[in-house]
Parts: structure tokens; sequence; C-alpha cells
């Protein structure tokens, strides 16, 4: 019922992109629904009505309880890894790929998401034991 009425008001609006609340905002892009929101009241509203899911949060195992999951979810945690995320479409407004900010690759500027504070020291993915250095064509 919610999201009949947010349809209606963004049709009614013409607006593509609409808060609710400073912690519930949705856009729809070419038919992809995409939902963000801040605080623990809204996850199971959003995610029954997403495709796409962030969350401001850093989730822990149980705490999303949906009757029917978002194609993609970002919460803190998986964000924390990637950094930011664009979601490119075909030609169909079909999800085609998605690319992060931060790949496995550990450069400087990214050495930071790579630390535990729990054992106080770096723990660098699959293996790698030290900081990537970039070769010349990459300059």
């Amino acid at each position: 019922m919610f999201w009949q009425s947010v349809e209606a008001k963004r049709k009614e609006q013409s607006a593509a992109f609409m808060c609710f609340d400073t912690h519930l905002c949705t856009a729809d892009y070419r038919g992809l629904k995409i939902v963000t929101v801040g605080k623990i009241k809204y996850l199971n509203l959003a995610c029954d009505y997403a495709d796409v899911l962030v969350i401001a949060l850093k989730l822990r195992a149980g705490q999303l309880d949906c009757n029917d999951w978002p194609k993609h979810v970002f919460d803190g945690n998986s964000l924390k890894k990637t950094g930011a995320v664009a979601i490119h479409l075909n030609h169909k407004d079909e999800i085609a790929k998605i690319t992060t900010a931060v790949d496995e690759r550990v450069r400087p500027w990214t050495i930071q998401r790579f630390f535990k504070w729990r054992s106080l020291n770096y723990q660098l993915p699959n293996g790698i034991e030290q900081i990537y250095q970039p070769i010349e064509n990459e300059l």
C-alpha cells in the first residue's frame, strides 16, 4: 500500500527520485527500483519493494527478513570493501554489469580498507603480500 502511494505521487510530481524521510529514499530509473535506507525500521518495508537496496548500515546475519528479496543489496559491510558502486543496464533495462571503485588490487589509496581493527594489522585479499605497484602503462 505504501509503495503504491509512492508511485502515484512520483507520477503526479514527475519525479524520478523522492525522499520520505531523511532515511528512506527511492528512485525509479528505467523501471529499476532503487531504495536507500538509513534506519533499521525501514529495512523490511524497503526490501520487499526494491530491485536494488542500498543500506547505510552494517547488517548482521538474519537482520534483513524479506518476503521478496531485492536483486542486489549493498550495505555498510559490502560498501566498505568495494567503495562506490556503478550499475550498468543493458538495452533491455536489465542490470548487465556492476563495477566497484575498489577491486582486489591493493593500492596506496585503498590500503585502509584492508586494516582490521581487532587484530591491528592488514589482512590483504587472496594472499597478496605487498601493496600493488603499478606497471608503466597504467600510469
